[in-house]
């Protein structure tokens, strides 16, 4: 499998203004990392990441919203690391955007994650590094 970082136009760094969620890449609270998508979704909280072979209707309609979104030269915000359970599981938001990602071939995207859960995911994910990407 070939490994890609980034297929998609993500609004982070030199393009925050693309982003049309809240900043929290200028927060000094958050800050945005690279991880392998499969990592995050081997942690995933239970019903947290989608089974593209078993979607409900509401997931694929928003999945189809994002590729329509991207088809039409739209930026993606990155997804955000909300919580890690005492059990190691992790809760995100932006699932349906890193099934797309899946779906066009990227294996990385970006990540906003508090500062004080950055070491605990690294160590969940078994990442050694940030991939060479740290977008303040």
């Amino acid at each position: 499998m070939t490994t890609t970082i980034c297929q998609l136009k993500w609004a982070i760094g030199e393009n925050i203004d693309k982003a049309e969620g809240p900043d929290l890449q200028n927060s000094d609270e958050y800050e945005v990392h690279w991880l392998r998508i499969e990592n995050v979704y081997a942690h995933a909280c239970a019903g947290w990441a989608i089974d593209l072979s078993n979607c409900t209707p509401r997931q694929e309609r928003n999945v189809e919203r994002i590729e329509e979104h991207i088809q039409a030269g739209g930026w993606l915000d990155p997804s955000e690391v909300r919580r890690i359970t005492e059990e190691g599981c992790i809760r995100f938001e932006g699932r349906h955007r890193l099934v797309v990602a899946l779906k066009m071939g990227d294996t990385y995207a970006p990540f906003s994650i508090r500062k004080e859960h950055i070491e605990q995911l690294r160590t969940l994910l078994n990442e050694k590094n940030n991939n060479g990407k740290t977008n303040r």
